[in-house]
């Protein structure tokens, strides 16, 4: 489970990361010329720095969502009944699903050179490790102007441009943006004559059901006014998931684990976490270091008691 959204008047480009348990993730920065080596293509050294949420491991950056010092972004969403991965195809471009992050942010500066990147891609079904299995995602990719949706599904590779800016998980995007249609006559504009404020938005999903939060999120999303980075994290708290809403049979409770909002004019990394709802932000560094860096994120309790009697 998870949501991301785009503003794209404001180059403001975020998620939610909505799972059970948590990695361990941090603010991991990856510098310009890093060695990175797919499993299957041949090497390459980034050209741009990235910055985002993940964790390393044997020294290669799995990042969830992350951006490049060019403002370009992906983030990476479960997608457990519709992705399908593929044996490795002659004259395409090869890659794992966690290595579609770092590849395309390590060599492309914007959607238009995603695409072309994007016209020869097989996602391949291939593992980082034993303890890191093959996940499967599909990814949704802005810049500074557009959004678009990459799938890799029993029908290929699909590109969609992303007119909503929002992606959720299941079912497809092209099920997700018809069914959004049912719900045109919302509006966020009151009748005088109606009894209660907000009746002209009755029957907008407010389950956490994908199809709901996709449905929740274009629409809040399309009616935002004055969107910034605070109005920002606002509309993704519409989407979160509070402990106990959605109990799994083993006991476990997903919540909404952080989420992130990626400012692609300034170079800026804003995220809150379940426990800190403190809005904390990382400047990507204009002369980072050759190593990967590593931010441990803050998740300790932001509540503070005032004693009035003192």
């Amino acid at each position: 489970m998870c949501t991301a959204i785009y503003d794209n008047k404001n180059s403001l480009f975020g998620r939610t990361l909505d799972l059970e348990y948590s990695y361990n993730e941090a603010i991991t920065i990856t510098p310009r010329n890093f060695n990175f080596s797919p499993k299957i293509e041949s090497p390459i050294k980034t050209k741009f720095t990235i910055m985002g949420m993940g964790i390393v491991a044997e020294n290669f950056p799995l990042y969830f969502d992350a951006f490049n010092e060019k403002g370009l972004a992906v983030a990476a969403l479960n997608f457990p009944k519709s992705a399908c991965y593929y044996e490795p195809i002659p004259n395409h471009l090869n890659l794992a699903p966690f290595e579609i992050i770092p590849y395309i942010l390590g060599v492309c500066q914007n959607i238009y050179e995603a695409k072309e990147l994007l016209n020869s891609l097989n996602v391949c079904d291939i593992s980082f490790s034993d303890e890191y299995k093959s996940t499967p995602l599909h990814w949704m990719i802005a810049d500074q102007t557009e959004s678009i949706v990459v799938e890799s599904t029993e029908s290929g590779l699909q590109i969609y441009e992303n007119d909503l800016n929002v992606i959720t998980n299941e079912p497809t995007f092209h099920y997700q943006t018809t069914y959004f249609k049912n719900f045109g006559r919302l509006s966020p504009f009151d009748e005088d004559e109606q009894y209660s404020r907000g009746l002209s938005s009755y029957g907008l999903p407010g389950d956490f059901s994908s199809t709901s939060r996709f449905v929740r999120a274009a629409y809040l999303l399309k009616n935002s006014i004055t969107l910034n980075k605070t109005q920002f994290f606002k509309l993704l708290d519409n989407v979160s998931v509070p402990r106990g809403a959605i109990q799994l049979k083993n006991g476990e409770n997903v919540i909404t684990q952080y989420s992130c909002c990626m400012d692609l004019q300034n170079k800026i990394y804003y995220y809150k976490t379940y426990n800190n709802s403190r809005i904390c932000g990382v400047h990507m560094p204009e002369k980072p270091s050759n190593t990967l860096i590593v931010f441990p994120i803050r998740k300790d309790e932001d509540i503070l008691l005032e004693n009035i009697n003192e």
